[in-house]
């Protein structure tokens, strides 16, 4: 005899699948194509009319001239020798970090196949 349990879940299935058939007949009976058209704005034949935002003032831009040669007042050779500066020790501290980093995930990767290699 089958057990208690597997009939239980084989009527739960057969109540499932009458179920979903149940759904598939009302959707395609018809009951989808009203909902289809309201939700898909492409289902209708007519594209729906554009929705009616309150206008939003733009200002109005003006053209303000800059005079020749205010861009490179702004990066004056002080500044740019500064940030050589800067960005050479900040490059230099990240490939030592990245050095002693890679000595230390050897040292740690020798470790695990020492101790994968003693426990055979």
């Amino acid at each position: 005899m089958v057990p208690r349990w597997f009939r239980l879940l084989v009527a739960l299935q057969l109540a499932a699948a009458v179920a979903l058939g149940f759904v598939a007949v009302r959707m395609v009976s018809g009951g989808v194509r009203e909902t289809a058209a309201a939700v898909m704005h492409w289902a209708h034949s007519s594209p729906p009319p554009p929705p009616s935002w309150p206008a939003i003032p733009v200002p109005a831009r003006t053209a303000t001239a800059q005079p020749p040669g205010a861009a490179g007042a702004v990066f004056s050779p002080d500044l740019l020798r500064r940030f050589n500066r800067d960005t050479a020790s900040t490059a230099t501290g990240e490939y030592a970090l990245l050095l002693r980093l890679e000595s230390v995930i050897a040292d740690q990767i020798m470790q695990i196949l020492a101790s994968s290699s003693r426990g055979r």
